[in-house]
């Protein structure tokens, strides 16, 4: 029997995939805007012993890891340095994929990148909206915290008590949102960064939609495991389970 440590139940759990189905494992990649430092290394070499131990075991797996490639970083650093976001973040990428070479950790499955399924991510945010766990405003969308009951599950964030504080450092923006609690899924454009078309207007993903739409696309849309660092467990991780069990129900 092999049991890993579940975030969501905090506890060991038994580990079970049906008979003949590769193990679906999604990984938070890494923002391309710098070198990684010691902690995120530390949290892809993790991913590889995972997937490596479990490949012994006799499981296939399908280990898909997100490059984010678009997001407040990345916008910043290419206008800094004065070229366009692509060169910047390929650059990057690069950097990254050198740093896994010299630690011998093995290729996930795939690497897929964000600017490259803008389309998936706006399905899923219109889908949001269609089953009425997101909201529009001025071009801006925004993932409506009220709608969903079970939101802090993972993280054991509790909305109802005090929860101002916790949510004021995730996104110190001028938006119109109906409470500090919701999160963004689409920005409105703002002058001088990167803009894709929208049913809403130009503008660009939220960083935790990326994650939903990726792991759906390659894994669909249901998980046998998800890792990340455990900085990401509260907003990212939890905005991204509320975000796919919303638009799925699964």
């Amino acid at each position: 029997m092999l049991s890993l440590y579940n975030t969501l139940t905090r506890k060991k759990d038994e580990f079970t995939v049906p008979e003949g189905e590769p193990v679906k494992i999604y990984s938070c990649g890494p923002t391309v805007y710098n070198f990684a430092h010691i902690g995120n290394l530390r949290t892809f070499l993790f991913n590889d012993v995972l997937a490596r131990y479990l490949r012994y075991k006799g499981y296939e797996t399908h280990q898909v890891m997100n490059i984010t490639d678009v997001d407040d970083k990345t916008i910043a650093g290419a206008a800094s340095e004065g070229v366009s976001l692509t060169d910047f973040t390929r650059k990057w990428e690069a950097v990254f994929f050198e740093d896994l070479q010299a630690l011998r950790i093995e290729p996930a499955w795939k690497y897929p990148r964000a600017t490259e399924h803008i389309a998936q991510m706006i399905d899923i945010v219109q889908t949001l909206i269609e089953k009425g766990h997101a909201y529009e405003r001025e071009g801006n969308v925004y993932f409506d915290i009220s709608s969903w009951p079970k939101y802090g599950k993972l993280s054991g964030t509790d909305v109802t008590q005090d929860a101002d504080s916790a949510f004021s450092r995730i996104e110190a923006d001028e938006y119109d949102r109906e409470t500090i609690r919701d999160f963004g899924l689409w920005k409105a454009a703002k002058e001088g960064e990167p803009t894709w078309e929208s049913p809403w207007g130009p503008g660009r993903p939220g960083w935790h939609i990326e994650c939903s739409a990726l792991s759906m696309e390659y894994l669909g849309e249901t998980l046998d495991v998800h890792t990340g660092a455990v900085d990401l467990v509260f907003p990212h991780h939890e905005n991204e389970i509320a975000q796919s069990e919303a638009a799925t129900g699964k």
